[in-house]
């Protein structure tokens, strides 16, 4: 079975068509923009829902159970690497999913744990683990051997949870300033920049600001307001590919932090379907929370439009993925990804299944975890045809 979407881009093969999308330049800048998606009401890509490999089902006992999935990574011989936030544990797996070796536990030794978040292909066949509340990247080999561990040295900055290696000895990461003197009430946007960071020598390079992520502060703690908007980036080459998600925008930076390129749909829509305004405010809300955390919501005040997206993905074959924005806890529903061309016309738009999260985009595949009806987790490889 197969997914597709209506609405989208230019052929994967072919030129694209001069209606729908054009290119101009703005003081050395080029900007492209898009009135209609290339591939028009349908898109000819298409994405399996039966997984190619499922590792909750590839094999038996505790290696094929999983707690809290955060990235799953496909490696050039086809061997799968699966990070467990949970179980601070890394585990690799064969390309038909048989179980091969696991490294890690909660710890702040080497080849231990705390918050890992990423897994970063590094130089030949050896990954990186980000711990994202250790600041630490732990270098691993083929077999998951034990390499170096690094961790950030700037304790005045926070880097998020995504992470990406440059292609040489530094890390491309978006980060905010922690301000302990922060007094701020009710409805804020943090700013983050995107920085160059030398885990072996703590120097950081700023390369280009952020409107940041939106939230609510009060006097007993922070919450998240209705609708918000966070900045995301992505690296696609050596070029950082980021947006605020306040309009179907995004900016391409090249590797000193030089604006090159705006991709945009200037008509995009983003209004909020009916309904979904009240859906999201109940669900910001989890069962048994407070009665502060209710008035506090109560006074949080709701946008007139929904943020352009909520992830970004840069594919393989350098195509930018961005998935459109859901309500807080519609997760049952699916995802819809705008495509856009490395040229920068948008595709139009693809959709992954109901209940799976997308981690990597391949040429001709994506992993991710699927959670079925009992939340049970099934880190996957789904089938993608161009």
């Amino acid at each position: 079975m197969v997914l597709a979407v209506a609405a989208a881009s230019l052929s994967c093969k072919g030129e694209p068509d001069p209606p729908g999308w054009v290119v101009r330049d703005s003081a050395g800048v080029q900007v492209v923009e898009s009135s209609s998606p290339q591939w028009g009401d349908v898109s000819p890509w298409t994405v399996d829902t039966v997984p190619v490999v499922d590792l909750a089902a590839s094999g038996s006992g505790s290696p094929h159970d999983f707690m809290s999935v955060r990235d799953v990574r496909r490696l050039t011989d086809g061997r799968l690497v699966v990070l467990d936030e949970g179980l601070d544990e890394i585990r690799a797996f064969g390309p038909d999913g048989e179980f091969v070796t696991s490294l890690g536990r909660e710890g702040d030794g080497p080849g231990e744990f705390r918050r890992p978040q990423r897994i970063l292909p590094f130089r030949g066949d050896s990954i990186v683990v980000w711990d994202f509340w250790l600041l630490r990247i732990t270098v691993l080999g083929p077999q998951l051997e034990l390499g170096r561990v690094e961790s950030a040295r700037d304790a005045g900055v926070r880097l998020s949870r995504d992470l990406f290696w440059s292609g040489d000895s530094t890390f491309i990461g978006t980060e905010y300033r922690i301000d302990p003197d922060d007094q701020l009430l009710g409805h804020y946007r943090r700013p983050m920049q995107i920085s160059r960071v030398s885990f072996e020598s703590g120097r950081r390079d700023s390369l280009a600001m952020l409107a940041g992520f939106e939230g609510y502060s009060f006097e007993r703690g922070d919450a998240r307001p209705p609708f918000a908007k966070s900045s995301v980036a992505a690296l696609r080459g050596t070029h950082v590919v980021a947006g605020d998600a306040d309009a179907m925008e995004f900016r391409i930076h090249d590797s000193s932090g030089a604006l090159r390129q705006i991709v945009r749909v200037p008509e995009y829509d983003l209004s909020i379907p009916p309904g979904q305004r009240a859906r999201e405010l109940e669900a910001l809300l989890q069962p048994g929370a407070p009665p502060v955390l209710r008035s506090v919501r109560d006074q949080m005040a709701v946008p007139d439009k929904r943020p352009a997206y909520s992830t970004l993905r840069v594919d393989a074959l350098g195509y930018l993925w961005a998935s459109r924005y859901r309500a807080v806890g519609s997760f049952d529903g699916g995802e819809v990804w705008e495509v856009f061309s490395p040229e920068g016309a948008w595709m139009g738009s693809v959709g992954t299944p109901p209940r799976f999260e997308v981690f990597d985009i391949g040429s001709d595949y994506l992993t991710g975890v699927f959670r079925d009806d009992l939340d049970i987790e099934h880190p996957q490889v789904l089938s993608l045809s161009r």
